[in-house]
């Protein structure tokens, strides 16, 4: 089975307060890896019950992974001064290879930057926000820039209201912000909406965070999917947890013993098949939670995000929604384009769109195809005549295409596909990646293929149907026989490198550009771009 290069590596860096210990002190285990973790209760206007007991049970997880601790709870502004500048210098360090920070508190957004709060913070405008809290914008600028050092930033910091009457911002909650190189930042719930402080002895986010970084051998990447699927079923989808990665290596709190062998990641590939086959058809959030929190970036994870997705959307706002739809949308030469993506307001970041696409009977597009060693260009059609939304299925040009709800191929002319070819996620975000799987029927035999996504970029397109703001994904697919006329691994296999751009709320992408590349040498280049669309609600 192709073995794909993983993708990952995580960040950090930041705040603290009255000490508890301090780096002095901590228990060295791994100089390499190093943490400042932060909880702040204790504020005049608004007390928090759970901040210190998440930095706490934090402070517990990662010590017991061998990371060096600087912990600090209710921290005042001159303590948590001083604990940012020890812990970058400690970055600074040539050992240290990642470096996380943790904080639970009071966080607040203004002006699409955010402010971490001291317990002693005195704010009655927006002088007093900026002299008295810390700005996590400038503290992730500082961050060294070296290919070397990860960094971790997790932040369990929305709880609602930090100032009572004396100061009002306009947005709840925190600003996304896109991760700078190397970096993975963490969000209890999503931009602009607010966290549980919790119940019990914990805030509904650290709860399950602490627990699940406990797993051995799971990368940090698939602990926050494992935390997402908890807490947005534990909440009914009012909180939803969120993350801003650029991270390109894989990191672990707990590293695993071994790599996994063939054997046993076909196995699980097996296991996870047969868990999505047993489930594709409920309709209950949490049979599909259990799917992500066993299987986080498994080759099923993204339909598997997009089926949860779709159960919660009216649960409550934390669910990812995109803009608002255009009732009848008619795209062609010559004729204006909507502006689907907004003019962002936010500088700091390219935005997170669901791809929110909601297939009619009728809906058609039609396309200009070029391929190479071809003088004429040729132009075809693809219009919905069937929508069977329980058996997440969409049929164009009566079943001779289809796909799944989020148009995913699982029927191309000839070529059937066991699971839909996970070419789209459920949720555009400039530097998602994903990983998918899925067996091929074409004329020649069975194939297997495996292939490892990213959505690299937002910007511009041009088009025969216009000028668009689209989203741009970049997949590679590796394919061998497994079963015809030809043995697994045989000569008969080919690499394809596809290229698409996509539109939130457009029910077909833009424009794709597919290179084919067989081990026999040949290579096949071809793309189509959107000539006219027609959709409705």
């Amino acid at each position: 089975m192709f073995k794909r290069r993983s993708f990952l590596q995580a960040l950090i860096a930041f705040c603290a307060g009255a000490s508890t210990r301090g780096w002095g002190q901590a228990r060295v285990r791994d100089p390499s890896r190093i943490a400042l973790v932060i909880g702040n209760n204790a504020y005049r206007k608004a007390a928090l019950a759970n901040a210190a007991n998440d930095a706490k049970a934090m402070q517990t997880v990662l010590s017991d992974a061998g990371f060096v601790i600087d912990t600090r709870i209710d921290a005042g502004a001159e303590a948590m001064a001083k604990a940012v500048r020890e812990f970058g210098a400690a970055i600074a360090r040539p050992e240290v290879k990642l470096a996380i920070f943790y904080y639970a508190g009071h966080g607040v957004q203004v002006e699409w930057r955010n402010y971490l709060l001291p317990v002693d913070a005195n704010v009655t405008n927006r002088t007093d926000l900026r002299k008295q809290t810390f700005d996590l914008g400038v503290l992730l600028d500082v961050l060294p820039k070296s290919p070397d050092k990860t960094f971790v930033v997790i932040l369990d910091a929305c709880r609602d209201n930090p100032f009572g009457d004396t100061f009002l911002t306009e947005r709840k909650g925190l600003s996304q912000f896109d991760a700078p190189l190397s970096t993975l930042i963490a969000f209890s719930t999503a931009p602009g909406s607010v966290a549980s402080d919790g119940t019990g002895g914990n805030g509904l986010y650290t709860e399950n965070l602490a627990r699940e970084l406990r797993v051995g051998g799971l990368r940090i990447e698939d602990v926050f999917k494992r935390v997402r699927a908890n807490v947005s079923v534990a909440s009914r989808g009012l909180q939803i947890p969120w993350e801003s990665t650029s991270l390109v290596g894989d990191v672990y709190v707990f590293p695993p013993p071994a790599p996994l062998t063939e054997e046993e990641l076909e196995r699980q590939f097996e296991e996870e098949a047969a868990q999505w086959n047993r489930v594709k058809g409920s309709k209950n959030p949490a049979d599909w939670a259990a799917l992500l929190r066993a299987f986080p970036s498994g080759k099923l994870s993204e339909i598997a995000q997009a089926r949860l997705n779709l159960l919660l959307a009216d649960a409550g706002p934390g669910t990812a929604r995109g803009l608002e739809r255009h009732r009848d949308i008619v795209l062609g030469p010559g004729l204006p384009v909507p502006d689907f993506l907004g003019r962002p307001e936010n500088p700091y970041s390219a935005g997170t769109y669901a791809l929110d696409r909601r297939f009619s009977v009728g809906d058609e597009a039609t396309y200009v195809g070029f391929e190479e060693g071809r003088d004429e260009n040729r132009r075809f059609t693809r219009r919905v005549t069937k929508v069977d939304v329980e058996a997440d299925r969409v049929e164009f040009n009566r079943g001779r295409f289809a796909t799944d709800l989020l148009g995913n191929p699982v029927k191309r002319d000839r070529v059937e596909y066991a699971v839909p070819v996970q070419i789209v996620p459920a949720q555009l975000q400039v530097g998602k990646r994903w990983t998918a799987r899925f067996a091929a029927l074409r004329r020649q035999g069975e194939f297997d293929e495996d292939m490892s996504a990213q959505i690299v970029a937002r910007e511009t397109v041009k088009v025969p149907a216009g000028t668009f703001d689209a989203f741009r994904i970049e997949a590679r697919i590796y394919g061998v026989q497994t079963g015809g006329r030809r043995g697994r691994h045989s000569a008969f296999a080919n690499r394809q490198d596809i290229v698409t751009w996509e539109v939130p709320g457009l029910n077909f992408a833009i424009k794709e550009h597919r290179t084919v590349r067989r081990r026999s040498g040949i290579e096949e280049e071809r793309s189509f771009e959107l000539e006219s669309l027609r959709q409705k609600e």
